[in-house]
Parts: C-alpha cells; sequence; structure tokens
C-alpha cells in the first residue's frame, strides 16, 4: 500500500505545481484545466477499484485456504474408512478359510439332503421360468391378477369377456392352453353372481381346451358367510359354490382367510387356504410405534383362534367382545371381557360388510379406556354404509388386504389402508406349479408306478472300498431325478464320496451290484489319491 500511496502525492504535487504555472501563465486555456482535472478523478476512482481487488483477493485467498484444510480433513477420514474396509475384508476372508475348512463333515450330510430330494430341486429349477404356466384374469380384480404375474415375472393371458343382449356372459380364451398349467385370478367382491359365473365359464373353457390343470385363485370367496344352516329351510350357499367349482372342472383352489375353515370340508379337490397374518404382523410392526403396549381384540366369539395366534407372535394380551345380533348386519348388544385402560386396542377380523360391528366396538373400546383403536381386516366389503361409519367413527386407521379393490373407497375415506398380498398368491401359485414328479406320477391316473410306487434306496458308497456304508430310504422324498439303463446314477457329492442311487425294480439292488457299479466307474471319476481318505464317522 505504501508503493500505492508515493505516486499518489507525486500526481497531486505535479497537478499543483501546473495549477501554479497556469495561474503565473495567463495564456494556458481553460480546457486544460478541464482535462487535468478529468484525469485527476479518473485516477481517484481507479485507485478505490485497485484496493477493493485487492480486498477481494485476500478473501479469495482465505477461503482457498479453508477449502485445502477441509479437503486434507475428508482426504483423512477417507484414507482411514479405507483402512477400516480392508480390516473387514481380511475378516471376511479369514472367516471364509475356517468356514471352508470345517465344511468337510457337513459337506456329506448337505449332499444326502440335497439328492435325497432331486426331484423337488430340479423341478424349481427347470421351471424358473415356468414356461408351461398360464395365467388369466377374471374382471372382479385385474389389478391384483397383474400384480401377481409380475412377481411370478409372467404376462397375463388373453381372455375376452362380453355379454350378450340378455345379459348372458360370454368368455373366449385367447390362446392355447393345451397341456398348460392354469391359474384363474378371480375374486368374489362386486357383482359377485356375474364374477362366480364368469369363473365358472373360464374354468370350463380351459378344460374343455385341454389344459392339463386349472386352478381357481379366489382371494375373497363368495358365499362364505353362508356356510351352515341358521334357519329351516335355508341353504347352505358355500357348499353350492363348492360343488359348482369342482362340476366345471376346477383342480384346485387358492383362497385366503375363509371365513370358516370347514368350508374347506365342502369341497373333493385340493384347498390352499392361505394366511394375511404374516402380512398383517408386518404392518401392525411397521406402522404402530405402540405395538408393544398392544391388546388384540376380536370382534366376536368366532375369531378368538385368529387373534390368538396374532397375539402369541406378538407377544401380548389379547381379548374378544361378546356381541349380541337380533338381525343380520345389526348388533343389538356388545360385552368388553377385558380391561383395556391406557392400551392401544387392535380390532382383528377377517372381513368387515357395513362395518357397523367394528365401528360399535371401537366406540366401546374409547369409553373403556383405551387410547387408540386400528381396526385389521382381511376383506375389506364396505358395502352400504360401511364408508360414512368409518368416517364417523374414532379409528386412527383401517387397514385392510387387497383380495377387493379399494381404489374408490380410499378417495372417500382416507381412514382405508391397504395392504399388498400379491406375493403371498404369487408364491402360493409357484409353489403349486413346482410341485415334485413323483407327486404328479402318484396322483396320476396313467402314471408310471401308480398308487404303488416303490421306495427309492440311495446307497451312500466310498469310491475304493468294499463296504457299502448306509442306505436312506426316500419314498416321501420324491426319489432321483437322473436314470440311467443300468438302473443306477452315481453323483459326486464331494472329493472321496459317492451318491449311489437305485432305482426301483421291485427290490433294491444288493449291495455287491452297487459294489460293482461303483468299480466300473471309480477309474473316470476317482479323486487324487489321498483324497477320499475319511473315516466310517464322518460317512
Amino acid at each position: 500500500m505504501e508503493n500505492t500511496q508515493e505516486p499518489t502525492r507525486s500526481t497531486s504535487t505535479s497537478l499543483q505545481e501546473l495549477r501554479e504555472d497556469q495561474n503565473s501563465n495567463p495564456n494556458v486555456s481553460n480546457t486544460q484545466e478541464m482535462d487535468l482535472d478529468t484525469l485527476y478523478h479518473r485516477f481517484i476512482s481507479l485507485e478505490k477499484d485497485n484496493k477493493k481487488l485487492l480486498k477481494e483477493k485476500e478473501t479469495l485467498r482465505s477461503q482457498i485456504r479453508a477449502l485445502e484444510s477441509k479437503q486434507k480433513q475428508l482426504n483423512s477420514a477417507l484414507h482411514e474408512k479405507d483402512q477400516q474396509l480392508r480390516h473387514k475384508e481380511e475378516k471376511i476372508q479369514d472367516l471364509e478359510k475356517r468356514v471352508q475348512s470345517q465344511n468337510d463333515e457337513s459337506e456329506l450330510h448337505r449332499g444326502l439332503s440335497m439328492l435325497a430330494r432331486p426331484a423337488r430341486l430340479n423341478k424349481a429349477l427347470d421351471c424358473s421360468k415356468m414356461p408351461n404356466i398360464k395365467i388369466f384374469s377374471g374382471g372382479s380384480h385385474p389389478d391384483l391378477s397383474q400384480k401377481i404375474a409380475d412377481r411370478l415375472g409372467l404376462e397375463l393371458g388373453k381372455v375376452v369377456t362380453k355379454k350378450f343382449s340378455n345379459q348372458e356372459t360370454c368368455v373366449e380364451i385367447g390362446e392355447s392352453v393345451r397341456g398348460k398349467d392354469v391359474y384363474i385370478v378371480q375374486s368374489g367382491c362386486g357383482e359377485i353372481n356375474d364374477n362366480l359365473m364368469e369363473l365358472l365359464l373360464m374354468i370350463s373353457a380351459c378344460k374343455i381346451a385341454l389344459a392339463s390343470r386349472v386352478s381357481a385363485v379366489i382371494p375373497c370367496f363368495p358365499y362364505a358367510r353362508q356356510d351352515k344352516k341358521d334357519k329351516s329351510r335355508t341353504p347352505i350357499s358355500a357348499k353350492l359354490v363348492a360343488n359348482m367349482l369342482s362340476v366345471s372342472g376346477a383342480d384346485h383352489i387358492i383362497t385366503m382367510d375363509l371365513h370358516a375353515s370347514q368350508i374347506k370340508g365342502f369341497f373333493d379337490i385340493p384347498v390352499d387356504d392361505l394366511y394375511a397374518e404374516p402380512a398383517v404382523l408386518k404392518w401392525i410392526k411397521e406402522n404402530i410405534p405402540e405395538w408393544k403396549n398392544c391388546i388384540i381384540i376380536s370382534p366376536d366369539a368366532g375369531g378368538a383362534k385368529r387373534v390368538a395366534s396374532i397375539a402369541d407372535r406378538l407377544n401380548v394380551d389379547f381379548t374378544l367382545i361378546h356381541k349380541e345380533r337380533k338381525k343380520a348386519n345389526e348388533v343389538d348388544r356388545m360385552v368388553l371381557i377385558r380391561d383395556v385402560t391406557d392400551r392401544v386396542a387392535i380390532l382383528v377380523d377377517d372381513m368387515a360388510d357395513t362395518c357397523g360391528t367394528i365401528c360399535h366396538a371401537a366406540d366401546k373400546l374409547i369409553s373403556a379406556g383405551a387410547t387408540k383403536v386400528y381396526a385389521v381386516l382381511t376383506h375389506g366389503i364396505f358395502s352400504g354404509p360401511a364408508i360414512q361409519y368409518i368416517n364417523s367413527a374414532c379409528f386412527e386407521a383401517v387397514v385392510v388386504t387387497n383380495t377387493i379393490p379399494q381404489e374408490d373407497k380410499m378417495k372417500h375415506c382416507p381412514k382405508i389402508q391397504v395392504i399388498d398380498i400379491s406375493t403371498i398368491l404369487a408364491e402360493a401359485i409357484r409353489g403349486t406349479h413346482n410341485v415334485p414328479e413323483a407327486a404328479e406320477r402318484k396322483h396320476s391316473p396313467d402314471g408310471e408306478f401308480g398308487e404303488c410306487a416303490p421306495a427309492w434306496v440311495v446307497t451312500v458308497c466310498l469310491p475304493g472300498q468294499s463296504e457299502v456304508f448306509s442306505s436312506l430310504d426316500t419314498t416321501e422324498s420324491g426319489g432321483p431325478s437322473v436314470r440311467t439303463d443300468s438302473g443306477c446314477a452315481l453323483v459326486t457329492v464331494d472329493p472321496g464320496y459317492w451318491l449311489l442311487f437305485c432305482f426301483p425294480t421291485g427290490l433294491p439292488p444288493s449291495r455287491q451290484s452297487a459294489r460293482q457299479f461303483a468299480a466300473t466307474n471309480h477309474q473316470a471319476n476317482a479323486p487324487a489319491s489321498g483324497s477320499h481318505q475319511h473315516t466310517e464317522a464322518n460317512s
């Protein structure tokens, strides 16, 4: 700054001298005086700008120094994280080495368990893309059908449904189902009678088109509440629906949380009654912060078993409400069995129709001292004044699964929340499709062995030794999936161990034939010398 001040002083001195010369010399013009003043003012402004630039320069230098210090800190932190990561990788490698060194004994038992059930394993691997499966959607719940197909990695089959002028339903399957494993998704909701007729026609159409198996996936089973005779001269409608499904050609039924478990006995075909309980437990733990202080409540005595199971899983208390009805869908009196003061009450039921029961139960629980009330239902039918009742009731939330479409009802009732159960249904379909071949042969009328299929025998041999150590009966395992002309298959499980599969021929092969088969294949499959030195205990 001292260097910049000296030129300023000298310049001002020279300007003063010029002015004195001008005063002494009258010949100097006025224009020259104005030019000198202008130059002087410009110089002063430039000097100010220079000072500002110097200050900004110092500010930038300080900011650069701060950024450099931060960069050093980040580099040091990154270096520490890198060292920690390397240390963890070394630990993992060390653990892997230890596990590998201790795996010799367990590998034989693991190989036995895998190869004693080869049909189930190979079937699942062969059907990873599931080329022989078809999924069709009825008109009741196409959104759920699409979610199930997406989770299975499949596309929905083409089907055309229309009505004639006299309101008769017409169904046309738009692609070949010959020899396919067909699943038809149709829930008992909306126009129930039309949807049920549509399902029956779709099943019949697939069966006539020579589908190998037709399974009806009915998330919400229609007429499930008419499972017994409450009065004289009334039908058991659930039994009639079961008969209609069987006569139409259904080979298998997949449903969820039947209103009464005895409905499964109405069928002469297999019925899988899935439970929404795992999805309900997950929702409770993730969305109710005070779930450890909750009490699970059944709004009637019929659901006591259901709430007891959920309460046991959550390790909380449960109770029920006794209700007395005078008319259908109308509750006259309710009695709470247990104290709920300062507790979070969770009402659990399989379905809610007009919601009169659960709304009255919520009011009863709040008046009894409950802090919050939730309702968790599998099937949210919500007919009649249900939405109005829920909006006026003191619920924190009314949680239902998507066995029935809820999009329109959620627009009018913000308390309704939906749990997606498409994963449960998709896995049930996957598991049904991947049935072991042995089970298919057993139930097939023209199967290779039929009902009198003999037991498979698995024999464990040590190559190069003359003794067969053990045999394993695998009648329920499905048997081996590999066949040879000689009736045996030799599979290496671990260096030094072979599994000899002896196929059923009425009687299992003798130990002498097993030893001969092992000796024949020893040269091609035997490991290096010394690698099969295992004790009898390890085998």
